[in-house]
C-alpha cells in the first residue's frame, strides 16, 4: 500500500499486468522439500527435463510421506469412519490433506474463509460426492487484475494440426467456486501479507498449498455475480512455464489440454510431470494420459483426423432434453420456470465452439424472456414466453442433431464479388451497388426508399439496419444472388450487431426490435443465398449513399386503397403499376423511379406498356411523356391526371378524344402519402380536381 496506509488506487485496465504467483495475495510457502526450478533457458533437452522431474518427484513424494507422518504425530482428525453415505466436512478436508492440495496452517491469516461442501451433479444419496467451495470475496480488494478471459478451445483450435496425438487431465483440487462481489479498489500486494485460509468444520486452519514453480494447486477461481460474465479472484499463470518449453497446452480451470506431434509417451510423461512438480495434484482416473488422435474435452470431441469439432453426445442429450421438458411441460398446459429455460440458454452458451454464431442468434428472445427473473435471482418464477421464444425453443428441440460438427479449422471466407454502400437519414435510406464486375451498368443502381411515419420515430441504428435490408433486397436477384457480398455502412452499431449476431437491447416497448431488424436482413441472405458481411467505412467514404437517403420524393403518394379497388372492379383488373414504390405500389407488379424491393423494372420508359392494363398515376411533369408512351406502344390503362385544361396535353385526353374510354373524379382528400415531404395525403387535399381516365391507344389506331 501508501506509506501512511490506505489502499492503493486502481489502474486503468489497459495498464495492468499479470502479476507473478509469488505476488499474489494467497501465493502460500510451497510443500516441504520441493525442488527449485531451474530457468526454461536450462531446459536444452527432453532428456534434461526429465532428470529434473525425476529428482522433484521424488523430493515431493518424500514431502508428501514427511505431512502424513506429521499428522498421524499431532493427532489431526481423520476421514470419518461412520456409516452414513455422506463423508464429514472434516473427512473431505483431511483427504486434501493427503494428496497435498491443502495443509494444515498455524501461522497468522489476514482472512480466513469458512468452507462447505455442495453435492456434484452426478451425487446420489447412496454414493455421495461432494465438491469444496469457500468464500473468496475479501480477496477482491487485493486482486491486481480484476477481470480476464479464460484460454478456451476457441484459441487452442488455431494451435491444433492434422493428426495431433491428445492427452487430458484435470487436476484433484483445482477449482474453488464462489460468488463474487464488485469492490472499488484493486492492487498488487507483496507475498508478506498472511495468506487467505480456510476453516473446515473440524476448526483446524488449512491453507492452499503451493508448488515449487509457485502455482497453487488451487490454480484458479470462478466467480459469477447476478448472471455476469465469468470473473476471477486470482489465476496464477500455471502454464507459462510449459509455454516457454514449446508446449502446446490448453488449461481451463482444473481441465487441461496438451497436443504433440507424435505419440511419444516419453514427451508426454515429462509434460504430466511438469505439472505434479508446479503443484497440479492430477486426477488420473478421470485422465486421458495415452495418446490419442480423438479425445473428449469440455464437452467437445476432438479428431485431429477428420479434423471436426463435435458436440460429446452427453450434452448433446442433455440440451435437446433441455428444449424438449421445456416443449413438452407447455404442451402439458404447465407454466415454465426460469431455471428451465436459462438451462436451455446455457446449453447453447457453452456449445458456441460448434454452434457459432447460432448460439447467440437464436437464443435472444429466450433470454429476454428470463432478464426480469435472472437480474433479481428469482430462478423459481415462472416465465411468458412469445412466439418467438417458442420457435428458439423449437430449433434446438428438433435442429440441433444436424448443428453438431464444426471443422477445427476456422473457414476462410471467399474473394467478394459485390460491394454495396448503404445510408439512412431521419425519412429515408438509399445507397446501391459499388462494384459488381458480373454487371454492365451496376453504377447505375440505385436504392432509395422512404420510412413510415412510425419507423421514423425508431432510433438511428435500427433505420439504418432497415436501410440496409432495403439496399440489399432493392439492387435485384441478378446483382447479388448466390454471391459474396460486402454490406458497406458508416454505422458502427449496426456492424457490431451483426457480427454478435445479433442484440440483447430493449426499445420502448419492451421487444427486441434491433434484433429483429438484423433477424430479417439474415433471412433476406438466406433467401438470395449470400455471403454476407457488414464492413464499416467512415462517413467520408459513403458519401453517394448518404446523399442517396437524403433525397425528397415529393411524389411518393397514391390513391387510397378503397379507391383503387372500386376502379380496379370498374376497369381492371389491372396488371402493372408503371409508376410506384415498395411502399406506395398498388400492384404486386410495380416500375420505380429507383431502385427498391420487390420493383419489376427501373425507370417505367425503358419497358414496353403493350398488352398490359396499366395504372398510371405520374408525377405532373411527365404526363406529355406518358401520353406518348400510351401512343407510341398502343396501350391502354388508367391514368390519373390533374384536371388542367390548358396543359399541352389536355388535348388528348379531353372528354370526347378517340383515345378515351371514361372517365372518373377522385376526391381530393383520397391520396395517402408514404414519406414526410408528398405533395399529397396526409391531411393535405388536392386544390385541383383530380381525373382517372380510362384510355386505350390502341383502338385510336
Amino acid at each position: 500500500g501508501r506509506p501512511g496506509g490506505g489502499r492503493p488506487r486502481a489502474t486503468r485496465r489497459s495498464r495492468r499486468s499479470r502479476a507473478p504467483a509469488s505476488r499474489v495475495v494467497c501465493a502460500l510457502a510451497a510443500p516441504t522439500g520441493a525442488a527449485s526450478a531451474p530457468t526454461p533457458r536450462s531446459w536444452t533437452s527432453s532428456r534434461t527435463a526429465i532428470e529434473f522431474l525425476s529428482r522433484a518427484r521424488s523430493r515431493t513424494s518424500r514431502s508428501t510421506a514427511q505431512r502424513r507422518t506429521a499428522r498421524a504425530t499431532t493427532n489431526t482428525p481423520t476421514r470419518s469412519t461412520s456409516g452414513s453415505a455422506r463423508p464429514s466436512m472434516s473427512a473431505l478436508s483431511m483427504s486434501s490433506v493427503d494428496v497435498g492440495a491443502i495443509h494444515v496452517f498455524s501461522g497468522r491469516s489476514r482472512h480466513t474463509s469458512s468452507v462447505n461442501v455442495v453435492p456434484k451433479g452426478s451425487s446420489t444419496p447412496e454414493h455421495f460426492k461432494g465438491r469444496v467451495t469457500g468464500d473468496l470475496r475479501p480477496l477482491n480488494a487485493y486482486v491486481e487484475q480484476r477481470e480476464f478471459k479464460y484460454e478456451s478451445l476457441s484459441e487452442f483450435r488455431d494451435m491444433i494440426e492434422p493428426r495431433d496425438y491428445f492427452v487430458a487431465w484435470t487436476s484433484r483440487s483445482g477449482t474453488t467456486t464462489s460468488r463474487c462481489t464488485p469492490t472499488t479498489g484493486s492492487s498488487s500486494s507483496s507475498s508478506s501479507r498472511p495468506p487467505t485460509t480456510s476453516r473446515p468444520s473440524s476448526g483446524v486452519v488449512m491453507a492452499a498449498a503451493t508448488g515449487a514453480g509457485g502455482a497453487s494447486s488451487a490454480s484458479a477461481s470462478r466467480c459469477s455475480r447476478s448472471g455476469s460474465p465469468t470473473r476471477a479472484t486470482s489465476s496464477p499463470r500455471s502454464c507459462g512455464f510449459p509455454y516457454a518449453l514449446g508446449y502446446r497446452i490448453l488449461a481451463y480451470l482444473d481441465d487441461f489440454l496438451t497436443a504433440e506431434r507424435e505419440a511419444d509417451r516419453t514427451r508426454v510423461d515429462c509434460a504430466v510431470g511438469l505439472f505434479e512438480w508446479l503443484g497440479i495434484i492430477i486426477n488420473y482416473p478421470k485422465s486421458t494420459v495415452g495418446p490419442t488422435q480423438q479425445i473428449e474435452h469440455l464437452g467437445f470431441l476432438i479428431d485431429s483426423v477428420a479434423m471436426t469439432f463435435r458436440i460429446a453426445p452427453k450434452r448433446h442429450e442433455k440440451f435437446r432434453k433441455a428444449a424438449r421438458d421445456c416443449l413438452d411441460a407447455l404442451a402439458a398446459g404447465r407454466r415454465v420456470e426460469a431455471r428451465a429455460v436459462s438451462r436451455v440458454t446455457g446449453h447453447a452458451a457453452s456449445a458456441a465452439l460448434v454452434l457459432d454464431r447460432d448460439s447467440r442468434v437464436f437464443t435472444r428472445f429466450l433470454n429476454d424472456a428470463v432478464r426480469d427473473a435472472a437480474a433479481d435471482r428469482r430462478w423459481s418464477t415462472y416465465v411468458t414466453l412469445n412466439d418467438d421464444a417458442l420457435a428458439e425453443l423449437r430449433r434446438w428441440a428438433d435442429a440441433i442433431p444436424t448443428l453438431t460438427t464444426t471443422p477445427i479449422r476456422r473457414p476462410q471466407r471467399p474473394t467478394t464479388h459485390v460491394v454495396l454502400a448503404t445510408d439512412a437519414s431521419d425519412f429515408a435510406f438509399g445507397g446501391g451497388v459499388v462494384e459488381a464486375p458480373h454487371l454492365t451498368n451496376a453504377r447505375w443502381r440505385d436504392v432509395r426508399g422512404a420510412f413510415t411515419a412510425a419507423e421514423m420515430r425508431r432510433g438511428s441504428t435500427w433505420r439504418e439496419m432497415r436501410g440496409a435490408l432495403g439496399v440489399l433486397t432493392g439492387v435485384g436477384r441478378d446483382a447479388v444472388e448466390s454471391r459474396v457480398v460486402d454490406l458497406r455502412t458508416d454505422s458502427l452499431s449496426f456492424m457490431q450487431i451483426f457480427e454478435k449476431g445479433g442484440s440483447q437491447t430493449r426499445d420502448d416497448d419492451n421487444g427486441l426490435a434491433l434484433h429483429r431488424a438484423f433477424l430479417d436482413i439474415e433471412r433476406a441472405a438466406q433467401d438470395l443465398d449470400v455471403n454476407l458481411r457488414v464492413v464499416w467505412v467512415p462517413r467520408s467514404m459513403n458519401t453517394w449513399a448518404d446523399e442517396m437517403s437524403k433525397v425528397a420524393d415529393p411524389f411518393n403518394f397514391s390513391v387510397r386503397r378503397d379507391v383503387f379497388d372500386g376502379l380496379d372492379t370498374r376497369w381492371g383488373p389491372h396488371d402493372v403499376d408503371r409508376f410506384a414504390g415498395h411502399q406506395s405500389a398498388l400492384l404486386a407488379r410495380f416500375n420505380s423511379r429507383w431502385w427498391c424491393p420487390g420493383a419489376e423494372a427501373v425507370d417505367t420508359f425503358s419497358v414496353s406498356w403493350a398488352g398490359a392494363n396499366n395504372w398510371l398515376h405520374p408525377p405532373n411533369a411527365l404526363i406529355t411523356r406518358v401520353v406518348a408512351k400510351l401512343h407510341g406502344d398502343q396501350a391502354r390503362g388508367t391514368l390519373v391526371v390533374p384536371r388542367w385544361t390548358a396543359a399541352p396535353w389536355w388535348p388528348l385526353l379531353r372528354e370526347g378524344s378517340s383515345a378515351v374510354i371514361d372517365r372518373y373524379t377522385i376526391p381530393g382528400d383520397a391520396f395517402v402519402a408514404h414519406e414526410q415531404t408528398a405533395f399529397l395525403g396526409n391531411g393535405r387535399a388536392a386544390t385541383y380536381t383530380m381525373l382517372a381516365i380510362r384510355v386505350d391507344f390502341g383502338r385510336r389506331l
